[in-house]
């Protein structure tokens, strides 16, 4: 067997800068450009005495640079007081030529277009950018998940589960890659649930990975690599033939090394939902499973995707509505029981709230309903299909 494996944005790992980013985003506005992202994330490292710490290789070569110009700039800047610093200093850094090959801003690319990536396919900022060209001018959309999120409304875990290939921030239309149906962190917590029920509870964080990105859905697929990565003890390098990797050893040693980016992403935020702690020997580590942390309960076990469908029905921002709104008051209402009008807009004819209605029963989300009394009864969390508003459905 053979398959494609996708890319998650490896340079996005550290939780404390992750939180750092968003806390700098104004809610007030209604977006900002990918350029000003850029500007913002950096002015405000520096301001706030953040740039040292996150990202200490780029502190010391631009303290050390071999062009004195530069490291005089560098020291000017963070020299200055928190009131005295402006947006156009650090603008200014950004211009300096930081290696031979690239400016300051095209390595700051590097590691802040990952972060707005990642913030846009989570839904906290999304974008719906298709354009071909250069990222500057795409708008990433303030979103109320966002602010939720930061009031502590939304955690770590509900945002996470709403990660998702695909997205409606990725043009799956240009990589044939991420044309896939997957929520990558939801994977990880399957794979390591069925990891510990088989009797393994220290694990290599690089087969998780490997079950992640090759996973191309949530079902067949999955259980695939599950029964293939039958033992998660043992290195990658005891599963070359298996028939998902390249026979040539320096192929296989390059999917190695992607595998392991893709570690360097899932490690710190399975560490932060407490589902794993990590085990140290040396430079190598495993997990140690924590299965009480999954919550796996309070997670739908199906999914909707963007440009996907529910039975018959397209999925549609109005059709997103109504899931979202069962997933809601499956949590909220009493016995679980809403009238037709709390899930329902009212440009929807009686005729589809009953066509929809019934392929919600079909997968779950809806246990029974009663035309007469125009009131359904919904199933529990578990059972609902999950879904992003703000990255399922392509638009603002």
């Amino acid at each position: 067997m053979t398959t494609q494996r996708y890319h998650l944005p490896h340079n996005a790992i550290r939780i404390d800068e992750f939180d750092f980013l968003l806390g700098c985003i104004n809610t007030e506005r209604p977006y900002y450009t990918y350029a000003e992202l850029r500007s913002l994330f950096l002015f405000e490292q520096i301001r706030q005495r953040k740039l040292e710490s996150f990202h200490e290789r780029y502190h010391q070569n631009l303290t050390t640079h071999s062009d004195p110009e530069v490291s005089a700039l560098y020291a000017r800047i963070v020299q200055m007081s928190a009131d005295q610093l402006q947006p156009e200093d650090t603008d200014a850094l950004l211009d300096v030529q930081y290696t031979q090959a690239k400016t300051f801003k095209q390595v700051w690319n590097e590691t802040i277009r990952d972060y707005t990536e990642f913030f846009a396919f989570l839904g906290l900022l999304p974008s719906y950018y298709k354009g071909r060209r250069g990222d500057d001018g795409k708008r990433h959309y303030v979103s109320g998940l966002l602010c939720r999120y930061r009031n502590g409304e939304a955690s770590m875990h509900d945002i996470l589960m709403g990660f998702k290939y695909r997205n409606a921030c990725k043009n799956e239309a240009n990589f044939d890659m991420y044309s896939i149906e997957v929520r990558p962190f939801y994977i990880a917590l399957r794979a390591l649930q069925h990891y510990n029920a088989a009797g393994y509870h220290i694990v290599d964080p690089h087969i998780i990975s490997a079950v992640v990105t090759f996973s191309q859905d949530e079902n067949a697929s999955l259980q695939k690599l599950l029964c293939d990565f039958d033992n998660p003890t043992l290195p990658l390098e005891d599963y070359q033939n298996l028939g998902l990797f390249p026979q040539d050893q320096h192929e296989f040693q390059k999917w190695v090394e992607e595998a392991r980016r893709a570690s360097s992403l899932l490690k710190p935020y399975l560490e932060a939902l407490q589902a794993v702690s990590v085990r140290r020997a040396g430079r190598s580590y495993k997990y140690v499973i924590q299965p009480e942390h999954f919550h796996l309960d309070k997670t739908p076990e199906r999914s909707v995707f963007c440009d996907g469908t529910v039975g018959h029905y397209r999925l549609t921002p109005m059709l997103g509505k109504v899931i979202n709104r069962c997933q809601h008051f499956a949590d909220i209402a009493q016995e679980r029981r809403i009238g037709f009008n709390s899930l329902f807009d009212d440009n929807f004819t009686a005729q589809e709230k009953v066509g929809i209605l019934k392929e919600l029963q079909a997968q779950g989300a809806v246990k029974a309903f009663d035309v007469a009394h125009s009131e359904a009864v919904l199933n529990i969390r578990r059972c609902q299909l999950a879904i992003n508003p703000y990255c399922d459905m392509d638009g603002h």
